[in-house]
């Protein structure tokens, strides 16, 4: 498995320019007979076989996208089995936008991720979501139903998460690079749900990130808010929007989290502060709500500190809990202090689970003058 890792990580450094190499006019494809693949799902079937999902999306030409699976003992035999059933078109991978993994699947990463690395059809630099509680079949092939598919329903997840938060989204190279130098990833997690406005209709819900422990092994999630806390130490928090309990909703603008390591007197660390800065911008308040004050500014800016810190601490808590460095703490704090992280006298993969956690926070309003002086709407008129 290290070697196959190693293998891995060659090919990530050949990532940018991988694409040069599957051109459909290097291949003299006609462009008619192409079945643009933009979505996989990989799921595990019996005997150490793969279930293989795939959905080609609408055309311009208003085709009904390609939906179909196929169970066999290997990705290469399940693909020219698809390909058999295409007749005249031929499936064309290298447009993949999303691949998703079935829960079982999960608990063997690291295989989907060789198996992608090695592949002249796949690209490591797809999005990768893992499904809980379900398989990647299920929501390829059926979800949208006649009027759209998964496809679609991805892109506007992945663009919702980009906008709104968590705005981390993990791709297979991303996955790949943090197993081998960290021995635990996060990759994105979505849910099977019902679309609403259409009754009965199977859909895709971002539903937080999965946490990928050695071999890529699925050890556990980051569940609700906690997910937005990823995005806020990756320095990339998005645009979430909060209501406060003061009656005050807020989106967020940007933040920062700093590491601050205590060693002790054998030159191992022994506890880990996080100094978590988020900034934030009033969207709107309750009527009659004074925010010119400074007593109802600080008090905004004191409940939105606490619930980022919140985020920080539950994710570390986890990383501590799990004994997996899933947020490349190690890489960061090694960084800070290069000289002091190389004359540590345990590894850090043992001092990782008995770090002791504390956090502290702070936030800033932006745009709390906006708010200040409120206008007069009575219609008052004074000569």
């Amino acid at each position: 498995m290290r070697r196959a890792l190693a293998v891995m990580l060659s090919l990530l450094v050949f990532l940018p320019v991988s694409g040069c190499t599957l051109s459909v006019y290097n291949n003299y494809r006609e462009l008619e007979r192409l079945q643009v693949i933009e979505t996989v799902g990989f799921d595990a079937a019996e005997d150490g076989g793969v279930t293989l999902s795939i959905s080609a999306g609408r055309d311009a030409s208003g085709r009904e996208p390609v939906r179909a699976s196929a169970s066999a003992q290997s990705v290469t035999e399940a693909m020219q089995e698809l390909q058999d059933r295409s007749r005249s078109d031929e499936l064309f991978f290298y447009g993949t936008g999303c691949i998703l993994l079935g829960e079982a699947a999960a608990a063997e990463t690291a295989r989907w991720l060789e198996l992608i690395a090695r592949s002249e059809s796949l690209r490591l630099d797809t999005p990768l979501f893992i499904v809980r509680s379900g398989e990647a079949s299920e929501l390829v092939t059926e979800a949208g139903g006649e009027e759209s598919d998964i496809t679609q329903i991805m892109q506007a997840l992945m663009h919702y998460a980009e906008k709104s938060g968590p705005a981390r989204i993990y791709t297979c190279a991303d996955a790949a690079r943090a197993l081998i130098e960290n021995g635990a990833a996060l990759t994105g997690a979505v849910r099977k749900g019902e679309d609403a406005p259409k009754e009965g209709s199977l859909t895709a819900e971002l539903d937080g990130y999965a946490i990928l422990g050695g071999k890529g092994r699925l050890m556990g999630y980051i569940d609700g808010e906690d997910a937005l806390g990823v995005g806020l130490y990756c320095g990339e928090p998005g645009r979430a929007a909060l209501t406060l309990s003061e009656g005050v909703t807020v989106e967020l603008a940007g933040g920062s989290v700093e590491l601050v390591p205590a060693w002790g007197e054998d030159g191992s660390i022994t506890a880990l502060e996080a100094r978590v800065s988020v900034d934030a911008i009033v969207l709107e308040a309750l009527p009659g709500l004074e925010l010119g004050s400074d007593e109802a500014r600080e008090a905004i800016e004191r409940e939105l500190a606490g619930r980022a810190g919140g985020w920080i601490y539950n994710i570390l808590s986890k990383s501590v809990s799990l004994g997996l460095d899933f947020l490349g703490l190690g890489r960061r704090l090694e960084r800070g202090d290069p000289e002091r992280w190389h004359a540590m006298s345990s590894p850090w993969s043992s001092m990782l689970p008995e770090l002791e956690i504390s956090v502290t926070a702070g936030a800033e309003l932006l745009n709390i003058r906006e708010f200040a002086g409120a206008p007069d709407w009575s219609g008052t008129y004074e000569q």
